[in-house]
């Protein structure tokens, strides 16, 4: 059996074995004001450092979000602070690089975004790997993690939770 990720090489269950997992689970809900074309800051993170070098990191990401309006929300892996371009779309004009993105219906709804992405050669130093959001209005909006804008004390509301999960393969 090998597992098999359109961003980078196969996983063989006969070359390569679980080293270590570590997860964070967010579970309260956060909000950051965004500009057009702009990114927050880390809306979830986790800290992490390989064993080797020559390891790789599975990092498996969802995401429970929400927005102002009715509109786009982006969202994009960074790794040390920076945005991994590994996994952000190709360039196009005007139009935002981000590794996913959803459509909130409206300022009471909440939606999901998830992607994995295999890291070659990830650092053997304490490292952040974090999500940062953004959004696709021509204004400034809030975008939020783990809940909507919009909470009237009602049934019918949701909240949610967002996680990244980190598995270290190393060679066998």
């Amino acid at each position: 059996m090998s597992l098999h990720l359109a961003t980078g090489p196969a996983i063989s269950s006969g070359n390569w074995i679980p080293y270590n997992v570590a997860q964070t689970i967010k579970t309260s809900g956060s909000g950051f004001n965004v500009g057009w074309g702009g990114t927050s800051s880390d809306a979830i993170s986790l800290n992490y450092a390989a064993s080797s070098s020559n390891n790789r990191l599975l990092i498996l990401v969802h995401l429970t979000v929400g927005l102002d309006f009715g509109g786009r929300i982006g969202a994009s892996l960074h790794i040390g602070g920076n945005r991994e371009n590994a996994i952000a779309a190709d360039t196009s004009g005007n139009i935002q690089r981000r590794t996913s993105g959803e459509h909130a219906g409206n300022d009471a709804d909440i939606s999901s975004i998830q992607f994995n992405y295999l890291k070659t050669s990830p650092s053997t130093s304490s490292t952040t790997y974090s999500v940062r959001l953004g959004q696709g209005d021509n204004g400034t909006r809030n975008v939020y993690i783990n809940r909507p804008h919009n909470e009237p004390n009602q049934s019918y509301i949701m909240r949610g939770t967002s996680s990244i999960t980190i598995m270290e393969f190393q060679h066998a």
